[in-house]
């Protein structure tokens, strides 16, 4: 502010937006008056380096041939390398010490008739010579900046892999007729499904005992070669559950194509299951779909709280989420892991946690989150959740 009262005259009276635009404008014309010199030398080393490759050509008029003699290679590279190290002196010693490259290309042009040359002469003595010694500086910053590594993302997919034919269990559409909890005891039980990746571990059996799945959900491609199925696992974003309970202690996770060949059946009047969509928090803004906001009121959080706590933390962890939804979930599932265990007991099973969600991110960073915390044995206090 205090620039642009100085720039327009205004110390008294009220700085409106016309003055704004005239400072920028000085401003604009101050930048170009400084960088002049620096576009007069840029121009000058070109047109020396022009003049050089033209007597090259001139010289050699197959430029292989320069390859093959060793002393017209070491003049073809000098003539076009400029000073890129400076020595301390040269940087900061007064002008009278220096040893610039500015006089030299400046004397070497003086000669030259060229009328572009001869132009840029003109400029350089009606410059004031004491703005050129910020254009080197500024010429030195650019030099910086160009030599910056320029780095490129590379994505490692994983290798390709034949997929399996789709289609659906005959023991699914039993369970959407019936929700007999018999028929439901016939599905693939999720840890024996973790069992085929590489967080495999005997606490998969205690975190996801009451999680089922269909065939087309665990199964997805043919046996890769590593013999671990971590990146062609299907996310959790559909599950079903019998009507026959009040509060399910069981659900069956499904897969879009099963869902959308069912989905008639699901919602006949005669139907015995119930459908929800799912999706894990991964952000601390997202919406839990299990919880219900205070004040609001949705009839899908209806179905959700007649499911069991245990049960809705099983699916949050096998689905890979971030964020617990309360401190009292938080502390209920470090209880269960701690009590009645060693601490090589309780370190194990947090290291499966942070194994499997790890596979379910699939390689993302979740330190900061809730779950990253707990993994790592960091405790985390009431007012993270709010």
């Amino acid at each position: 502010m205090f620039s642009i009262m100085n720039a327009t005259g205004k110390h008294d009276s009220v700085v409106d937006g016309y003055d704004v635009v005239a400072w920028s404008l000085e401003q604009s014309c101050l930048s170009i008056e400084r960088s002049q010199p620096l576009r007069v030398l840029q121009g000058l080393s070109h047109h020396q380096r022009q003049k050089t490759m033209v007597s090259f050509v001139n010289e050699y008029p197959n430029l292989e041939d320069v390859a093959n003699e060793m002393d017209a290679t070491q003049d073809f590279i000098s003539a076009f390398r400029e000073k890129e190290e400076q020595r301390l002196t040269d940087l900061y010693a007064p002008v009278s010490l220096k040893t610039s490259t500015v006089t030299s290309v400046i004397d070497a042009s003086r000669e030259d008739p060229d009328p572009t040359v001869q132009e840029l002469l003109a400029m350089w003595r009606s410059v004031d010579l004491s703005i050129s010694e910020g254009a080197s500086m500024h010429e030195e910053h650019e030099r910086e900046v160009a030599h910056e590594v320029e780095q490129e993302t590379q994505i490692q997919r994983p290798p390709r892999v034949n997929a399996l034919r789709r289609d659906v269990d005959i023991s699914l559409r039993q369970f959407v007729r019936s929700g007999s909890n018999l028929i439901f005891r016939k599905f693939t039980r999720a840890y024996d499904v973790v069992s085929l990746t590489s967080a495999k571990d005997s606490a998969a059996s205690e975190l996801f005992g009451h999680l089922r799945m269909t065939t087309d959900f665990s199964h997805t491609v043919d046996r890769p070669q590593s013999g671990y199925y971590d990146s062609y696992l299907r996310p959790a974003n559909w599950i079903l559950t019998s009507k026959q309970d009040a509060q399910p202690a069981d659900l069956l996770l499904v897969s879009q194509y099963e869902v959308n060949q069912l989905f008639a059946n699901i919602h006949a009047s005669s139907a015995k299951v119930k459908l929800q969509t799912y999706e894990p928090r991964v952000t601390k803004s997202m919406r839990a779909v299990d919880v219900t906001p205070a004040g609001l009121t949705y009839p899908s959080a209806v179905g959700w709280q007649n499911l069991t706590r245990r049960l809705r933390r099983e699916l949050h962890l096998f689905a890979g989420q971030l964020y617990f939804n309360s401190f009292e979930e938080y502390r209920e599932l470090l209880a269960d892991i701690t009590t009645a265990k060693s601490t090589a007991q309780a370190e194990q099973v947090l290291g499966f946690i942070r194994l499997w969600v790890a596979i379910r991110r699939k390689g993302q960073n979740f330190l900061p989150t809730h779950v990253g915390q707990m993994v790592n044995n960091r405790t985390i206090k009431e007012g993270a959740f709010d």
